[in-house]
């Protein structure tokens, strides 16, 4: 989008919380106006712009699923205590929430477990299934049902075969399928076995890197990756895949550290198909040339207010779609035949945003191109941020840079404290406008005279004041008789110990959890997780275990 940069630095330093960025910090000097809104202006330069789509359905205990259009088709396995087996489904699900799961497959018969899946190209389905015999004993089949689940071929996977060919059997860890149907079936001992497109086994072969994963490069193959973690954040090992032939390559090392433009970013390397192989930091987006080693820079994720290192699956919607345009580009200006219309934008990329173990809301993130007139220019403002950010402080710069029309942060990373020191002596005019102070002594600033006083912005802001703010916070915050610094969140956290050591009446367990079920909308027990309940009674073991009688009393 169009940015313009802060006509006057704020005096100094602005030290604010995310939530107030541009707001309390950035307000108009008092006797000025805004200015009334005009018709744009058609310039036919065509900026990238995003639609966010939350995905409304819980995909942390999902073990694979597949992203197909506005739905998710999914494995879901419980086990049969009858017939001792793991019984599987196939289920497809509506992103938006509405409607129930739908039962798509589970099986060709009951005694048929499914193991996992994947989809091909053509829209059809490749199954792993095991035939439960009694007892221990089961037999593996391949199967290949089309769109309507109609069966295309049936094979039954020898597994003498496959454990002649390599001495050692593991169970099967993943599956894979090629551009022309070819199959892959990894193993937890590091063994990749080949099938072609009808299911007939065609070999084997050694993966030598661990716990990777399979992407999709387009022309230039596909690859089994894995991050290294002996050498730098952004080093990958590679091996090339022959589906065809039924062979892995051998490891190479690529170091791709050169796509991280501000300090220590997070990043992946995805499979794009079409799209060849991508490189999402949480900032930008890459192409990477495997034989040659180029690295293109395709999106600029920040504007857009996405972490680009939570892009979990990639897609071209327009074919042709030429890549170097998706930053932007230009046509012949046309003025639209009414003022201030805006045609409704056609998405040429979607990009699904997801990690377990994150705290981030899944969602679709469709990128589309708008003539820069309709854009708001916006006032760019700086947020200067330590090398070990925090999650929650990057989520609320994004969710404010969605929001906000008037101004933008845009994140500036300290990789050390000697790169901030360097600029602050040297380089004021490239320090950030706003600290985020979890990484630096606030006094040291503020002895230099550098602090600027949030409380004139405050006054002046139609968005936030002093009263918003809770007055411990306030005062937590206030220096020498100044608000030069706002928390962007807090905790209240206590301890936990007998009644007895209690001055007043305590509280019994019983009570506690008698209040979350009078009161279902509290937050209070959100923080008791299973370590934090273990914790709390291994600490309490005492009170109740006699240990020389061996007797134990709740």
């Amino acid at each position: 989008m169009k940015n313009r940069h802060v006509g006057k630095r704020l005096g100094s330093l602005l030290l604010a919380g995310a939530f107030l960025l541009g707001t309390a910090g950035c307000g108009e000097a008092e006797g000025q106006g805004r200015e009334e809104d005009k018709a744009p202006v058609i310039t036919g330069e065509m900026v990238p712009v995003a639609n966010y789509q939350e995905v409304k359905f819980d995909l942390s205990n999902l073990n694979h699923y597949e992203w197909r259009g506005d739905q998710l088709i999914y494995l879901e396995s419980e086990w049969d205590k009858e017939r001792n087996m793991s019984h599987g489904t196939l289920y497809q699900v509506n992103l938006d929430g509405t409607g129930a799961p739908e039962a798509l497959y589970t099986g060709i018969s009951e005694d048929h477990s499914l193991l996992y899946f994947v989809m091909g190209q053509d829209g059809s389905f490749l199954v792993l299934e095991r035939k439960n015999e009694g007892g221990d004993t089961g037999t593996l089949y391949l199967r290949k049902l089309d769109a309507d689940f109609q069966e295309i071929w049936l094979q039954e996977v020898e597994e003498e075969e496959l454990q002649a060919a390599t001495r050692t059997f593991g169970f099967f860890s993943d599956m894979y399928v090629d551009g022309e149907g070819n199959l892959l079936l990894t193993s937890y001992d590091d063994v990749g076995y080949f099938f072609d497109a009808e299911g007939r086994y065609t070999g084997c072969d050694s993966i030598q890197v661990s716990q990777g994963q399979v992407i999709d490069g387009g022309e230039q193959g596909m690859f089994y990756i894995c991050q290294d973690w002996n050498g730098s954040l952004m080093n990958y090992q590679f091996q090339k895949l022959d589906f065809a032939r039924g062979k892995v390559g051998d490891a190479e090392n690529r170091d791709l550290s050169a796509v991280r433009k501000s300090g220590i970013e997070n990043g992946t390397v995805l499979g794009g198909g079409s799209l060849g192989i991508l490189i999402s930091m949480e900032n930008r987006l890459y192409s990477y040339d495997y034989d040659t080693g180029e690295i293109v820079e395709l999106l600029d994720w920040q504007s857009l207010g996405v972490d680009g290192s939570t892009i979990s699956e990639i897609r071209l919607l327009e074919e042709d779609f030429p890549l170097e345009r998706l930053s932007g580009y230009t046509v012949d200006p046309v003025p639209s035949a009414e003022a201030g219309t805006v045609s409704e934008i056609s998405p040429v990329l979607e990009a699904f945003s997801y990690q377990m173990f994150r705290s981030d809301a899944p969602e679709i993130v469709k990128i589309g191109h708008l003539d820069s007139g309709y854009v708001p220019e916006r006032q760019t403002v700086t947020l200067g941020m330590a090398y070990m950010s925090t999650t929650r402080l990057g989520r609320l710069v994004r969710s404010f840079n969605r929001s906000n029309m008037e101004y933008e942060i845009e994140i500036k990373n300290y990789e050390d404290m000697e790169a901030f020191t360097e600029d602050l002596l040297f380089h004021p005019e490239t320090v950030a406008d706003m600290l985020e102070l979890g990484w630096i002594e606030k006094d040291m600033l503020d002895k230099k005279g550098l602090l600027e006083d949030l409380k004139p912005y405050m006054k002046e802001s139609d968005l936030v004041g002093e009263d918003d703010i809770m007055e411990v916070i306030r005062d937590a915050c206030e220096s020498n008789g100044k608000l030069t610094s706002m928390m962007a969140g807090f905790s209240v956290q206590t301890v936990f110990t007998t009644a007895e050591s209690v001055s007043k009446s305590g509280w019994t367990y019983d009570q506690l959890f008698e209040l979350d079920r009078d009161y279902p909308d509290s937050k209070l027990l959100d923080v008791y997780t299973s370590q934090s309940i273990w914790n709390l009674v291994n600490y309490t073991l005492d009170s109740y275990v006699d240990w020389e009688k061996g007797e134990c009393h709740f």
